[in-house]
């Protein structure tokens, strides 16, 4: 996207540091009017915001959603995938993701992790299956979250 409106570049920069997850038109509206360098510029109100996000969204650049993300990027002690990639991984390698997209799993690593991840075990629990270092179990476990493969 390339643009010269100030405005534009303040909520492409917000939501780019928020995704995957949805950001709510309310706290999306205050956060660009609470950015210094947009208040100088120009005034926000949300007439104005919502414009610019159909604009937006035209071209495909954004996607507006009825409802809050049902994933999440935090993992929890006790994490739990997607019930549906759990078991789309049982046998094969394409798992839905929930933000409605699919994610190849590329190695028997991932695929051993997804399918530990019912919420039931804890970390140390899922360590000492897996039989990999605390530092890969973590990287692993953001990379599922990022690709919104994590329940909230």
């Amino acid at each position: 996207m390339k643009t010269d409106l100030p405005l534009a570049k303040a909520v492409v920069l917000h939501l780019a540091k928020c995704w995957p997850l949805a950001v709510p038109f309310d706290e999306l509206l205050s956060a660009v009017r609470a950015m210094p360098e947009l208040a100088a510029a120009e005034a926000v109100d949300a007439p104005t915001l919502a414009e610019l996000l159909l604009k937006i969204c035209a071209p495909g650049l954004l996607e507006l959603l009825a409802s809050p993300s049902k994933f999440t990027l935090d993992v929890s002690e006790r994490p739990r995938a997607f019930a549906l990639a759990r078991l789309q991984a049982e046998d094969g390698t394409m798992v839905t993701t929930m933000r409605h997209s699919t994610f190849e799993i590329q190695n028997e690593l991932t695929r051993r992790l997804l399918l530990l991840l019912d919420g039931s075990r804890d970390h140390g629990e899922i360590l000492r299956e897996l039989g990999v270092a605390s530092s890969d179990l973590e990287r692993n476990l953001g990379e599922l979250a990022r690709l919104a493969l994590l329940e909230a």
